[in-house]
């Protein structure tokens, strides 16, 4: 059993305790995300994660694809004022020419310094309480997992209605767990469930397709193919 270890430290000595540097990536993929940058990123930087101290140890990396919009002017506003108050590259928002999802991955990996890395769509967001809870959790690991399921939520909006996907039939929460001897979804495991950590991915020269829309499935099957430990957390982030 990996959790927990010694909750009674702050989450932000914990991570102290870990890394000095950088503990979480966040790479944000937008393209055409005027309308939806700053609820994404309010979901990450505001008062209650400014507060744990948490955001020392983080970083956004913001990757503007190629967009018509004003996303990329909102993004650097959110930048100028963030970087203010914690340092110059916490958060970071690159323009590049339109090359489809999958280069914007393979960008963004390329520059992630975090232990872990988690991606996060422009037009969706992280739960802020989840997600200080949950990056204490990883913190309090034993040791490094190469990936890590938390549960989701889909907010169909027009219908008012929520829908949780969980994976507790699959996985056991809470305890580090071997690949090879787990019993898998006939689904695929969805990117809104994964956080990879980064070295992982570089160990195993990840790369995604490039110049196609939909390739996130990419990400969420074959680095997990790869993987050698999982580490399930049964609360919804995404």
């Amino acid at each position: 059993d990996a959790y927990p270890l010694e909750m009674d430290l702050s989450l932000s000595k914990k991570l102290k305790m870990i890394n000095d540097n950088i503990f979480f990536s966040i790479i944000i993929p937008m393209y055409n995300g005027e309308i939806f940058i700053d609820n994404c990123l309010h979901s990450i930087l505001n008062e209650q994660t400014l507060e744990t101290g948490i955001l020392n140890y983080i970083e956004i990396i913001v990757i503007n694809d190629g967009s018509k919009d004003n996303g990329s002017q909102k993004a650097k506003k959110w930048a100028t004022e963030w970087n203010h108050k914690l340092h110059k590259e916490f958060i970071k928002v690159i323009d590049k020419e339109n090359g489809q999802y999958g280069s914007v991955i393979n960008l963004g990996l390329t520059l992630a310094r975090g232990k872990y890395t988690k991606v996060l769509d422009v037009d969706d967001i992280f739960n802020t309480k989840n997600f200080i809870e949950i990056v204490q959790i990883i913190a309090s690991l034993r040791m490094d997992i190469d990936v890590i399921i938390t549960d989701f939520i889909f907010d169909k909006v027009i219908k008012n209605k929520q829908i949780i996907y969980k994976w507790d039939k699959y996985f056991e929460p809470y305890k580090i767990l071997k690949m090879s001897e787990l019993k898998y979804p006939n689904s695929i495991i969805t990117m809104h469930s994964i956080i990879y950590r980064t070295k992982f991915l570089q160990s195993i020269d990840y790369k995604q397709i490039e110049g196609i829309y939909y390739s996130d499935s990419q990400y969420a099957v074959i680095p997990f193919s790869q993987a050698k430990f999982l580490y399930y957390i049964n609360i919804p982030l995404y």
